[in-house]
């Protein structure tokens, strides 16, 4: 019995293709069982959303750095004041409108 199981054995070792397909299947089930397969996957999609928040953040320094521009700007300075603390020049005219 014995001898049975062991020319078996060198009867399959001396197959490569079925020898690599048995190594595939054990290296494939090693990768899943340890988990290391699943977080590699799961570190690529961390990676697709890290990708897309620093597009995102160029996108905001970019704008940012166009509004700072703008801000050297004395005309932009004084727009800004007079919108945000309803601030008028010396010759203009204020309504003021009661509410009802």
């Amino acid at each position: 019995m014995i001898n049975r199981i062991c020319q078996s054995v060198i009867l399959f070792f001396n197959r490569p293709l079925k020898v690599l397909a048995l190594c595939a299947v054990f290296a494939f089930l090693v990768l899943v069982v340890d988990g290391s397969l699943l977080q590699l996957w799961g570190l690529h999609r961390k990676q697709g959303r890290i990708d897309q928040k620093i597009d995102k953040y160029r996108t905001d320094i970019k704008k940012l750095q166009s509004e700072l521009n703008l801000a050297r700007q004395p005309e932009f300075v004084a727009k800004k004041a007079r919108d945000r603390f309803d601030l008028v020049n010396k010759d203009e005219i204020v309504f003021v409108f009661p509410d009802r």
